[in-house]
């Protein structure tokens, strides 16, 4: 039915090398998280540009022709995955600003949502200490430059990761 439809595999680059000097890892990790934001970015530019903006004719199944607006509805990732793709810190929600010591607490008023859209300025601002107050890292995240796209909503449960690695291990 092509209702779910992979765009690609992502390469995952290593994040620390050690036989190169004077190339801190630190570094390394942010430089390694930024290329796989390049390809992100350059895999989901067709949704940024005009045509899709102001929608594509696309043909039905029932052979109508409908005027489409592309959107990214969702992205099927466990938590570290979850944590790389919207550059934020571990352990930390990438849907709410919750502290991580709260994880599965139930709080008497619901945590704000992360606010992404301030994070793009902020970065493009340079200003690297209000980004690790957000628990944010610095770098230019594709998801924050597609237009309609709210990070925050895209973030689905990972049902293969959660009962593998996580019930079957556990009873295992």
């Amino acid at each position: 039915m092509n209702a779910w439809i992979p765009l690609a595999l992502l390469p995952i680059l290593p994040k620390r090398l050690d036989k190169v000097a004077n190339y801190a890892q630190d570094v390394q990790e942010l430089d390694a998280q930024q290329v796989t934001h390049e390809i992100i970015s350059h895999i989901l530019s067709p949704l940024s540009d005009e045509p899709s903006q102001r929608g594509i004719e696309i043909v039905c199944c029932d052979e109508t022709i409908w005027k489409c607006v592309p959107k990214l509805c969702s992205w099927l990732a466990d938590h570290m995955e979850n944590v790389m793709i919207h550059g934020i810190y571990s352990n930390r929600c990438p849907i709410c600003i919750a502290p991580p010591d709260q994880f599965g607490d139930l709080p008497d008023t619901p945590y704000d949502t992360r606010l992404y859209s301030s994070n793009a300025a902020t970065y493009h601002n340079s200003d690297i200490k209000c980004l690790e107050s957000n628990n944010v890292k610095n770098v230019n995240n594709a998801l924050w430059h597609i237009p309609h796209c709210l990070p925050h909503e895209l973030v689905q449960p990972d049902t293969i990761h959660t009962l593998l690695l996580g019930i079957l291990v556990h009873l295992m």
